[in-house]
């Protein structure tokens, strides 16, 4: 990204952050408060917090745990997947499976950074076929 801006200076290069349980997403990066590598901050009506593997909440930047996400426009579950809907959603939080941290931008704005993915995102199976 930092080499296509190099090229496109003049261009407004923005990212944001969601799953298909956010729809569409929960962070955005403004056209006036771009850092390279953030998501953005968080749009209205979306709360976010980061916990431990132990669960406990994370209040200080530059600190990584667990994105948890509320909102409206967050789905209410999975249908017919209690183990999947016991998994993710907690006391009315999206537990994302993204590991992430907060910084704070010299413009005074909270930028969230995605690090890294505690939870499994894809899992294939594959079968054998045989043609005849």
């Amino acid at each position: 990204m930092m080499e296509l801006q190099k090229m496109f200076p003049s261009w407004k290069l923005r990212q944001v952050y969601g799953l298909t349980e956010t729809s569409p997403c929960a962070t955005s990066t403004a056209a006036d408060d771009i850092w390279i590598g953030s998501v953005g901050s968080l749009i209205c009506g979306v709360e976010c917090k980061l916990v431990t593997a132990e669960g406990e909440e994370i209040t200080g930047y530059d600190q990584p745990g667990e994105l948890l996400i509320k909102s409206p426009s967050v789905v209410l579950g999975y249908h017919n997947n209690d183990k999947a809907n016991a998994e993710t959603f907690q006391d009315g939080w999206l537990r994302t499976g993204d590991e992430a941290l907060f910084k704070k931008a010299s413009s005074g704005h909270e930028h969230l950074f995605i690090v890294d993915r505690i939870k499994e995102l894809i899992k294939v199976k594959v079968s054998a076929r045989t043609s005849h």
